[in-house]
């Protein structure tokens, strides 16, 4: 062969390979196509596996929303890419039409943080500043996988560089449940990752708590997070995805006006609840008992007197609302009466913003109300059915407690029990006066302390 025809022959092989490497270029980018992670419940992930097994290794678990490529797949497993990751995750889980998005949001704080291209602190990354929408996709252990713009990569799970704007505080970790071999014993809340540490608080099996991460040196001991409340538990008495069966005692609150804190501190933040709410206790210290009012998880002082055994209580009388008094005259008190009649006997006069739990509404506009412990009827026309529960009791006056060990009793009967005793100087709020009584609300507990150990002191008075 001349060697023209011979460089011609080149020249048209050469490119039938190009036009051959085209071609497969192209099919590939037609084999990936883009699909959405789609759990049925949005509150649920779907794992990133490493192999096409549900007992592969988890690489992320993604959130609903989540754009994958789609790589290759059969009737139950499709390997799929996210960002850099390749894995498998469940075809049944995916879909071509986008979902609603169940990707939390963040907000950058940081003037300088880095994206990771790998879950790698020593791979390359990119450097971003404040300000910046991040949205979270997946989570691994110690790493989260985000979307900056058009950009994926990885930060540190629970970096402080972000700001939550969207989802809730568990977003991003793991669950995990306590789960003792014993279930009447309780799992240590530790400050340290050590049995020697000391005891933030002591936990029943059930009570779920966020994994914040591992500890570092390959020990079982996890940092965790309880409703405000960081510390170390061991891994060996964690449950991770499996039920584990409640011991948590329940509770029903029998004051219409108590308060949870949000930390352990009587001087610090706390939301008001009141009469017939559900409590569940999580767990305690000799302090403080560490509990949940539905969402709400919070503390409230060991052994409160607002809480009474579910166990040992009936089923509390239904409440229709709470309302506060709110008499015209701020200087005025109401009657709780013991009929529903301005002519019957009065049980008490409560200053305004005195909470009331409303049982009953009856004749002439009188509804049947409790107080703490205590029932009878008022006049509809002098409570405030729209009142803040909060902004309510902050009109209460307060008094101080002048003597040591002043017994807070359960009825305005000096021979009635005594649940609760407190120290001179203690400040209590005044709910309502009787002959010889004041009916308060102390640290939670609300009874009847006798008047004369009260400064300033309080009087009978007016009628409403």
């Amino acid at each position: 062969m001349r060697e023209g025809e011979t460089m011609k022959t080149i020249r048209t092989l050469l490119a039938l390979c190009v036009a051959l490497c085209c071609i497969l270029a192209a099919c590939t980018a037609l084999a990936e196509s883009t699909v959405y992670v789609n759990n049925p419940d949005p509150k649920d992930r779907l794992n990133l596996r490493e192999q096409p097994d549900q007992h592969s290794p988890s690489m992320g678990r993604y959130y609903n929303g989540t754009e994958v490529r789609l790589l290759t797949s059969d009737d139950e497993w499709a390997r799929v890419r996210i960002g850099t990751l390749e894995g498998y995750m469940m075809q049944k889980y995916l879909t071509a039409k986008q979902p609603e998005s169940a990707m939390p949001a963040y907000r950058s704080l940081s003037s300088g943080w880095e994206l990771y291209a790998q879950p790698d602190k020593n791979g390359a990354h990119t450097m971003y500043g404040a300000g910046q929408k991040v949205l979270l996709m997946g989570f691994s252990d110690r790493w989260w996988h985000v979307q900056v713009g058009n950009r994926t990569g990885f930060v540190p799970a629970g970096s402080k560089a972000f700001e939550q704007v969207s989802g809730v505080s568990t977003d991003g970790y793991l669950l995990a449940m306590v789960s003792n071999p014993d279930p009447a014993d309780r799992l240590n809340l530790r400050g340290q990752a050590s049995e020697k540490s000391a005891s933030l608080g002591k936990y029943y099996n059930g009570c779920t708590v966020t994994v914040l991460g591992p500890t570092d040196g390959g020990s079982n001991w996890y940092h965790v997070r309880i409703g405000t409340l960081e510390g170390y538990m061991d891994g060996r008495y964690l449950a991770f995805n499996q039920p584990i069966a409640p011991a948590m005692p329940t509770y029903l609150s029998t004051s219409s006006a108590w308060e949870v804190y949000r930390s352990p501190d009587k001087s610090g933040e706390y939301r008001m609840h009141g009469y017939g709410e559900a409590v569940t206790l999580l767990g305690f210290t000799p302090e403080w008992w560490h509990i949940r009012v539905g969402a709400d998880t919070g503390f409230v002082p060991a052994d409160p007197g607002c809480l009474k055994s579910a166990k040992e209580s009936h089923a509390p009388t239904q409440v229709i609302t709470v309302a506060a008094v709110n008499n015209p005259d701020p200087t005025d008190r109401l009657n709780l009466r013991r009929m529903a009649s301005a002519g019957s006997t009065s049980l008490g006069k409560y200053y305004n913003g005195c909470l009331v739990a409303v049982l009953e509404a009856v004749d002439n506009g009188w509804f049947r109300v409790r107080i703490g412990h205590l029932e009878g009827y008022m006049d509809g026309a002098y409570l405030d059915f729209d009142a803040s529960v909060t902004g309510a009791a902050d009109r209460l006056p307060v008094a101080t407690v002048r003597s040591d060990a002043a017994p807070l009793t359960e009825t305005a009967d000096p021979a009635s029990p005594v649940f609760a005793a407190y120290s001179a100087g203690t400040q209590v709020k005044v709910l309502g006066v009787g002959e010889g009584w004041c009916h308060v609300s102390a640290n939670g507990s609300i009874g009847f302390m006798a008047a004369e150990l009260l400064e300033p002191e309080f009087s009978f008075g007016s009628e409403k």
